[in-house]
């Protein structure tokens, strides 16, 4: 709702402006482009949200002597069948997870790990899909581990498609076939050379602009969506952003996409 407020106030301040250029105009170079580098996983994606993380700790993959008058605990929630599990040392976040015994129904890229109330760097997709064991660190007493639900990332479909809706992202991104295809294709009135992703920030969005030609012919790891894109297909191109803004709003406000999968820790859900 914080989200639509400053919508709200963002148009009133800015009719009668001229028609919308777009802070970012971009063909379908620059999305495949974008597309290569979210295949590169979780903290390319973030990086291209504006965020930025620290690397793991050099001792991060070390075990540890423990002193065992002086245990602790790991704390997990979300997903998971136990809420806690005991620190030794030599407990690695792939166990932990086995232990923990996660639902068939979690989106890795939304999970995440916190030490002293900062998220760590750690890719649970590249981990527990991949097998990438640069990720499969030590765990400390203290440390709380969150196992998101499929939900926690999504993107929208709007326009002239089948069913407009929201399509769950459990491991980060989708290929922009896929996603039109599972929105029902592209309906008789929607205009095939002007298929439409918003990305970013509302205010001040990237727009990329593609041709069915351009999507049919390119594979589909080049045409990857990230939580929080908008794809949009409509009869005629978006040229009066914020006219399609005032359209667009309630259904903003009736998913709650933007805020949706807020993090129980108190932390910034990466």
């Amino acid at each position: 709702m914080k989200y639509a407020i400053c919508l709200l106030l963002f148009i009133s301040a800015s009719c009668g402006h001229s028609p919308f250029r777009g802070n970012e105009i971009l063909g379908a170079d620059e999305f495949v482009m974008d597309s290569y580098k979210i295949r590169e996983g979780k903290f390319a994606i973030l990086e291209l949200e504006g965020k930025s993380f620290d690397p793991l700790p050099l001792d991060a993959l070390e075990e540890y002597s423990l002193d065992p008058t002086n245990t602790g605990k790991i704390e997990l929630a979300g997903l998971v069948n136990i809420s806690s599990l005991p620190a030794d040392g030599k407990l690695r976040l792939f166990e932990a997870l086995s232990l923990a015994k996660t639902s068939t129904r979690v989106n890795w890229f939304k999970s995440y790990l916190t030490r002293n109330n900062q998220i760590l760097p750690i890719d649970f997709s590249k981990l527990v899909n991949e097998g990438d064991m640069s990720y499969n660190i030590v765990l400390k007493a203290g440390d709380k581990i969150y196992i998101a639900e499929s939900s926690a990332a999504a993107i929208m479909v709007l326009g002239e498609v089948g069913n407009e809706g929201v399509l769950h992202l459990p491991n980060g991104y989708i290929n922009l076939k896929m996603a039109l295809a599972e929105a029902g294709g592209i309906s008789y009135f929607g205009d095939k050379a002007f298929i439409q992703v918003i990305r970013g920030n509302l205010l001040q969005p990237k727009l990329y602009t593609l041709h069915w030609n351009h999507i049919m012919r390119l594979p589909n790891e080049s045409l990857l969506l990230i939580p929080g894109d908008i794809v949009y297909v409509a009869s005629t191109p978006i040229a009066e952003w914020n006219r399609f803004i005032t359209q667009l709003l309630p259904t903003l406000v009736s998913v709650n996409l933007i805020t949706k999968g807020g993090s129980p820790s108190g932390v910034l859900l990466p």
